[in-house]
Order: structure tokens, then C-alpha cells, then sequence
């Protein structure tokens, strides 16, 4: 034997196994949820929320805005198709396949004839004829190959090195796995042989198992026994802990079987194969020292016994991560009902057998499996008698969740290939062979679309449900209900299940059932339950519900928050601080995509609504980067809105007014822009302008109750109609003049001028101020022309805009801008204005002339 080669052969065998072993411990960590992931449906609600600014006859008044709650339901996707673990699969068999028939070239003529005989059953279930290509003869020229090769190599070839008969079992898989990949003239050819050659896998795998099953009695009569001075003692450990052990196996296949329902913690099938494969290893020199010629056991120690173990385990893993629940549940009957009859049979095998030399205090581990009074293979008979017993007492249940499995598996490569009426029928052919199969079930109840379908949904979710805890059927039963209306089903579903005590999803959306009819209490627990796990999702939910009881039982709520930076809990504490007119700081990462999200927008509009907020000019840089980009046109008008709303809440009166007029033109039929024109004119000390919106909201048929209530109380006023005022804040930069450079206070002083056109004493004060300053023109002109836009029955904004006009040559602006002052003022102004402005103009024409003069 080539002993580079086996080395080498040896590290990827061992590799492969230590792959397997992970790829086993991540099924059981991801479960379904690479190819049934869970998804998140969130729903928005809007919650009125009262911006107090100003009161009228003692009543606080204002404008009432909906704010926007996120509520948060979680619900599976539809079954994606990963090609991954089918390839994985493949890998192991074909590397298990390869090793193995270098292996049975070593072998005894006897062994040879045994191992050949099932190498030719795994090839026949392979069901090669499905592919279309060749058929029959592809399956014989598959066997015929097989045996040519092998009996080549072990009648005539004894010879021959390591590396050619690897070099030629290679050689043969290579080929006949690019004759299935080539060969037949279908989609995914290699899948579909999977799908139809799951047998000869799960054969092959349940074969070892059974090779394995009674092992891990051999282990524990052997610690029971080893080393032991005293034989009654260690009789007595035996028994006990082989008793144990076969109970805990009953008690297995009992749960399994819904006879009991109790957990038995770690202790599963899965536990079960690790445990008597450990076993199987330590006990291989015993049972097959006698059988394989020379040293080159070894082969089947270092290579074979490591990839056939790592098969099941494989199966198992492909199994569960496809969400084929049919096929995991065959592969985990083979080991129970393995177990169970073989363990039970050696058990026994061992106290008839070894109770005489026990009591003589021998040492009798190292001739278990070759017993002086009853043969070996009589139990082994015996057991595998048990084996068939257990499957006939179920009624062939592995055999048919086996083909169950099976039909699932080629549905799912159906659907990928396009074939939905095909897949549909084998989905029903799985149905059909296990009723309560979970893929099958899920997909039909997922992919109704008539009302006959939609009507067989509960029966379909509720087979799963009856056959195991099963959250993403519960809560796809659950979301069923809820889309019809049936707030009762959706809530006795969710209380009903098992899983609301354990499974975060399901506590969530039972505490969204609760909260549908009006139970907080009971809401607020499912939801702080599901924090356990630590979900956004449910703390979001919190939120949210904490403003409605807020609202209600008007108290202060406050909560520290995990996810404090999620874009729906930050959505959700918005509102929640704006209903109790708390401080809030705005903190948005921009996307570099520009591409909003809902949710963003609305977080970005409730902050907009903030009278507290930190630092406005952030929110209103994020609303500019995102309305600067086309593909948010859909959100353009409510972006407006949102900035609207910021800038007014900032005190910029002019740049909210003028927002304003921009949501206004873009929605001429809302009357809800009117309105808040209405108010904010009030609440800036503008009858007239309050008197126009209110008209103009009506002309737009909003008749909205508060706008009735706010012309009711208008109608009997007392007190003085609200006046602005940032004379303050004129002197408290006049103050600071001192310590400013001139280019701050020149700053300073531009954007105070532009703050609030209804002050209008002190914006004249303001832009006297700013004559006196080096101010480039276009700046003074743009200043003027938006002040005249926010107040435009104020005669001194238009005297300043066309004086400004005239400075700047713009004379058709200006005129135009004179009819409009005509109808402002009398006679005598009008025409000492028109005269000013011609001289301006005249004089600005003469600048501009004289060096063409000269």
C-alpha cells in the first residue's frame, strides 16, 4: 500500500468527517431558516397628536397631525431553493462511494461478493432510468463498470498500488457523474438523480446504522466491566446502566410515536447515532479483525467507517435545513427503531453469556463479539428480526415518510425549474404518502390562490401542527385568520400553541393578538417575553404600545431600549416622546443609495413634528439629501410636508411658509396644507391670511371636526389675536456684535432678516441694518422676493423689492411688481415710488453706459 497516498486520503477523509460533524451542528443552530426564513410585515398606524400653539378662550388649541406607529408581525417567506446542501450530499456519497470501492478490492472473496452485492442495490435504487437517458442500460453499465474494476483489482490485481486503484475509482465516478450531468436532456439533472436516488442514500446510511446500532452496549459492558476486581459489582453496574439505557431508547421511540409527550432534554435519535458511532469505532477491531486480510483494514477503519458515519449525519443536517421534515423523521425512525432492537438484543446476548464469567471475576469485553455460546450473528438475526418487527408494528410509517420525503424533494426541484404544476403534484404525492409532512403541507398552504385552496389552509397547517411543535406553521395559521378579519381564531391559535412559551416569534404576534382586542396588559407581557431573545421587533412593538397606554392613562413611560438605533423603535419612541413633549434628538445614517425607506420616512416626518428637537438642521439636511434624489419622488410630497413641519418647529417662519406654498402646489385638491396655513397665520398674528386658508381648506371640502372647532372658538374670541415677535433675538445678536467678526454678524444678521416676515417692524429694523453691510445684491434681491412670497399685503416689502429690482437692472420685475404695490397703497405712494424706481433704474443704466462711452 502507497503510504503517501493513504495519508494523504486519510486527512481529506478525516476533514470531510470533521465538515460533516459541523454542518450537522449548524442544522441544528439555523434549523428551517435558510430555506423557510422568517420575515418581518410591518403595518403603519396613524395616532393624532395635538401641537399646541396658542389657546383661545382658555382652551389649548392648535393643529392636530397624525403621527405614525410602527406595528411589527412576523410571518415565513416562501421555500427557497438552496442548491448548497443537495451538492454537499452528493460530495459525501460520491467521496464515501470512492474511498469504499478502493476498500472492497482488499477484501476476502467472501466480503467482496457481500459488499458488491450492496453496491449493486444502493446503484439500482439510484433509479438511474428517471433521467430519460440510456435506460436501462445506464443503471447496467453503471454495475457493470463497478464490478469489472473491483474484481479486476481483487482476483487479479492483489498487486497493485493504492494510487492507481484510487486513480481508477475516481476515474469511474467522474464519469458517471458527468454521464448524469450530460446525458439526460432536462433542468438540473443532477438534482432530479438526487431526488430520485434519496433511497439508495438513506438505504445506505440505515445499513450502517444498523452495523453500529448495538455498539454502545459494547462500550458500557465494556466501562461496566474493564479493570474491575469485583464481578457481582460489576454485573450489577452493567445491568443497571444497560437497563438505563434501554429504557431511555423506549422512552424515545414512545415520545416519537405520541405515546408520551415529555422532553427528554439532549437524549434524541441524534444523540443516540453520535454516541454508538464513538462506540462502533472503539469496537471495529473486535468485530471485523477476523474478516479483512493483512493490514489493509485499516482502509475501512480510516476511510470508510469515517464517511459512512458522516452520511446520516449529512442526511440529517440536508434534511432539516430544506425544511423536509419527512425525510429527517425516516432517517431518525432507522436509528430508533435500530437502537432499540439491537441494544435490547445485546443486552440480553450479554448477561446470558457473561453472567458465569462476570461472577468468576473474568475479564470478557475483549471476546463480546464472539461468543462461546450463542453466535453473534444468531443475535444479530435476532435484532434485525426486532428491526423489521418495529417497522411492521408502525406500518411501514419510514418507509413512507422515506417516499414522502422523497416526493418533497423533487416538488422543490420542480418549482425551480419552473414546473408549478408538476411540483403541485408531487407536493400532493408527499401529502399522500405522510399526511402531516411539514414541506409539502407549508408549500400548498403557501402557494393557494383559488378559494378552494385558501379553504384548505387550517386543515394543512393544522396536520403539521398535530405532528410537532411547529412555530412557523402556528403563526402562518395565525396571520391566516388575522388577513380574514378572525380576531378569535387568530388569538385562540396563538394562546393554544405550545411554542408561546418558548419561541420569541410566536410570543411576539400573540402579543399583537392581545393587543386587537384591547388586552395591555397582556400584550405588554408577550412582548417584554419576547425580548429575551433580544428581537427589535418585539421592543418596536413595546413601543408603540406604550404610546396608545400612554395616551389613555396619560402617565409618563419611560423605557430603556436594547435597539435603541432600529429604525422602527426610534420610529415608535418618536411619537411617544412628541405625545409627552419631551426632548429629541434626531440621528438618522443616511443611505448612500438615496433610495428612502418607509420607515425612515416616517421617523424623519415624526421628528419633524417635534417642538423639542436638538438639532433640526439635521433632519432638514437629511429631508434635502433625500428630495434631491428622483428615485424618492414617490415620497416627494410628504418629505414637503415633513420639512415644512421642521422648519416652522425651528422658528425659520419664512422657509416654513414658503414649504408650505410648495405642498400646496403640489396637491391643489388637500385641503389639510390649507389648514395648517390657517393655523400657523393665526398663530403668526394674520387674520386675513387665517380667514383665506380656512375658506380655501373648505373650498376643498375638509371639514374636519378640528377645523369646526377651531372656527368656533375664532367666532367668540376674547383675547388679542397672537403676535410675533424676535425683537429678542435682534437684540441679543446687536449685543454679541462685539464679539462677533463682522463677517459672523453679517451672517447672523442675513438669517435673522429671513426668520419672520410677520415681525414686520423688526425685519425693517433688520434690513436697515443690513444696507449698511457689504451684501452682494443677489442675496438682498432673493431676501426680498421671498419676504414679499410669506406676506404679501405688507406695502414696505414691496417698496424694498422694486427699489432692489430698479439696483439690479431687473426692470420688468420690477413693474410687475409695481401693479401689484398699486393696489396696496394710495396714489401719492404709489407714484413717489414709481418715480424713485425710474430713477434708480435711470441712474443704474448710466453706470452700466459710460464705460461703452468712453
Amino acid at each position: 500500500m502507497n503510504r503517501r497516498i493513504y495519508q494523504i486520503v486519510s486527512a481529506f477523509v478525516w476533514i470531510a468527517g470533521a465538515c460533516a460533524l459541523l454542518f450537522f451542528a449548524a442544522s441544528l443552530y439555523y434549523g428551517t431558516d435558510l430555506t423557510l426564513p422568517w420575515q418581518v410585515s410591518y403595518a403603519f398606524k396613524t395616532r393624532p397628536l395635538l401641537l399646541h400653539y396658542f389657546d383661545i378662550n382658555g382652551q389649548t388649541s392648535g393643529l392636530v397631525v397624525d403621527q405614525l406607529l410602527s406595528w411589527q408581525q412576523f410571518t415565513t417567506a416562501s421555500f427557497q431553493f438552496l442548491a448548497w446542501p443537495e451538492y454537499v450530499l452528493m460530495a459525501t456519497a460520491l467521496f464515501l462511494l470512492i474511498c469504499s470501492m478502493v476498500a472492497i478490492t482488499y477484501v476476502d472473496r467472501f466480503a467482496y461478493y457481500v459488499l458488491t452485492a450492496i453496491f449493486i442495490f444502493i446503484f439500482i435504487q439510484l433509479r438511474l432510468e428517471e433521467l430519460g437517458a440510456a435506460a436501462p442500460y445506464f443503471t447496467f453499465g453503471v454495475i457493470g463498470g463497478f464490478m469489472l474494476i473491483t474484481y479486476g483489482f481483487q482476483a487479479y490485481g492483489q498487486k497493485i498500488s493504492l494510487w492507481i486503484r484510487m486513480a481508477c475509482s475516481i476515474g469511474f465516478f467522474t464519469a458517471f457523474g458527468l454521464l448524469v450531468r450530460l446525458l439526460p436532456d432536462m433542468h438540473l439533472p443532477e438534482m432530479v438523480s438526487l431526488g430520485f436516488g434519496m433511497i439508495a442514500l438513506v438505504a445506505l446510511g440505515s445499513l450502517f446504522i444498523l452495523y453500529i446500532a448495538g455498539d454502545t452496549i459494547f462500550l458500557l459492558f465494556k466501562i461496566t466491566t474493564q479493570g474491575t476486581g469485583k464481578g457481582k459489582e460489576a454485573l450489577l453496574h452493567f445491568t443497571l446502566i444497560g437497563l438505563c439505557y434501554v429504557t431511555a431508547i423506549a422512552l424515545i421511540f414512545l415520545q416519537k410515536n405520541q405515546v408520551i409527550d415529555f422532553p427528554l432534554f439532549l437524549f434524541e435519535p441524534e444523540t443516540l447515532f453520535l454516541l454508538s458511532c464513538y462506540a462502533g469505532y472503539l469496537a471495529f477491531d473486535q468485530k471485523i479483525s477476523t474478516r479483512i486480510a493483512g493490514g489493509e483494514w485499516l482502509l475501512f477503519k480510516k476511510w470508510v467507517y469515517i464517511l459512512v458515519s458522516a452520511l446520516p449525519l449529512v442526511l440529517m443536517a440536508y434534511a432539516r435545513i430544506t425544511a423536509n421534515d419527512s425525510l429527517l423523521s425516516a432517517m431518525e425512525w432507522v436509528i430508533i427503531l435500530a437502537h432499540l432492537a439491537f441494544a435490547s438484543a445485546f443486552f440480553v446476548y450479554a448477561l446470558i453469556n457473561f453472567i458465569p464469567a462476570l461472577l468468576s471475576n473474568l475479564e470478557v469485553w475483549p471476546i463480546f463479539y464472539s461468543g462461546p455460546r450463542t453466535p453473534m450473528l444468531t443475535v444479530r438475526l435476532m435484532a434485525f428480526a426486532l428491526f423489521l418487527g418495529g417497522i411492521f408494528y408502525l406500518e411501514y410509517k419510514p418507509y413512507y415518510q422515506l417516499k414522502a420525503g422523497q416526493f418533497a424533494l423533487l416538488a422543490t426541484v420542480a418549482e425551480q425549474i419552473g414546473k408549478p404544476v408538476l411540483a403541485e403534484q408531487y407536493h400532493r404525492q408527499s401529502i399522500f404518502y405522510d399526511f402531516y409532512t411539514f414541506k409539502s403541507n407549508f408549500a400548498l398552504a403557501l402557494s393557494a390562490n383559488n378559494d378552494r385552496e385558501i379553504r384548505e389552509v387550517p386543515t394543512r397547517l393544522n396536520a403539521i401542527l398535530s405532528k410537532k411543535n411547529a412555530p412557523k406553521a402556528r403563526i402562518a395559521l395565525a396571520n391566516h385568520y388575522d388577513e380574514r378579519a378572525e380576531i378569535y381564531q387568530t388569538l385562540k391559535t396563538l394562546m393554544d400553541s405550545r411554542e408561546s412559551a418558548t419561541d420569541a416569534m410566536v410570543q411576539n404576534n400573540l402579543g399583537l393578538a392581545h393587543y386587537a382586542y384591547q388586552n395591555y396588559d397582556s400584550a405588554l407581557r408577550y412582548f417584554q417575553l419576547a425580548l429575551g431573545e433580544g428581537t427589535f421587533v418585539s421592543e418596536g412593538n413595546r413601543a408603540a404600545l406604550n404610546y396608545d397606554v400612554a395616551a389613555q392613562l396619560n402617565f409618563d413611560t419611560t423605557f430603556n431600549y436594547e435597539h435603541a438605533q432600529n429604525a422602527h423603535v426610534k420610529l415608535n419612541t418618536t411619537a411617544l416622546k412628541n405625545g409627552k413633549q419631551q426632548a429629541l434628538t434626531f440621528d438618522l445614517k443616511l443611505q448612500p443609495d438615496t433610495l428612502l425607506d418607509r420607515k425612515e420616512l416616517f421617523y424623519m416626518y415624526n421628528s419633524a413634528l417635534s417642538r423639542q428637537l436638538s438639532n433640526g438642521e439635521v433632519l432638514l439636511n437629511a429631508i434635502d439629501y433625500y428630495l434631491s434624489h428622483p428615485q424618492n419622488d414617490p415620497y416627494r410630497n410628504f418629505l414637503l410636508t415633513a420639512k415644512t413641519f421642521a422648519l416652522y418647529h425651528q422658528g425659520e417662519i419664512n422657509r416654513a411658509f414658503l414649504s408650505l406654498e410648495r405642498v400646496i402646489a403640489s396637491n391643489e385638491r388637500a385641503g389639510f396644507p390649507y389648514y395648517t396655513k390657517a393655523i400657523w397665520s393665526y398663530h403668526q398674528g394674520q387674520a386675513e391670511m387665517t380667514v383665506e386658508a380656512i375658506s380655501e381648506a373648505r373650498k376643498r371640502n375638509y371639514n374636519e371636526p378640528q377645523l369646526q372647532n377651531f372656527i368656533e372658538l375664532l367666532r367668540v374670541r376674547e383675547e388679542q389675536i397672537p403676535q410675533p415677535d424676535i425683537s429678542s433675538e435682534w437684540r441679543n445678536l446687536q449685543q454679541q456684535s462685539s464679539t462677533l467678526s463682522n463677517q459672523a454678524f453679517q451672517e447672523g444678521t442675513l438669517q435673522l432678516a429671513q426668520k419672520n416676515a410677520f415681525d414686520v417692524s423688526t425685519t425693517l429694523d433688520i434690513w436697515e441694518a443690513l444696507h449698511k453691510m457689504d451684501i452682494a445684491p443677489e442675496k438682498m434681491y432673493e431676501l426680498f422676493l421671498n419676504t414679499t412670497k410669506v406676506k404679501p399685503q405688507e406695502p414696505a416689502y414691496w417698496e424694498a423689492y422694486i427699489l432692489q429690482c430698479a439696483k439690479m437692472r431687473l426692470t420688468r420685475f420690477g413693474e410687475t411688481a409695481l401693479k401689484t404695490y398699486r393696489t396696496l397703497v394710495s396714489w401719492k405712494d404709489y407714484k413717489m415710488l414709481e418715480s424713485s424706481f425710474e430713477q434708480i433704474l435711470k441712474e443704474e443704466r448710466n453706470k452700466f453706459l459710460q464705460p461703452l462711452k468712453q
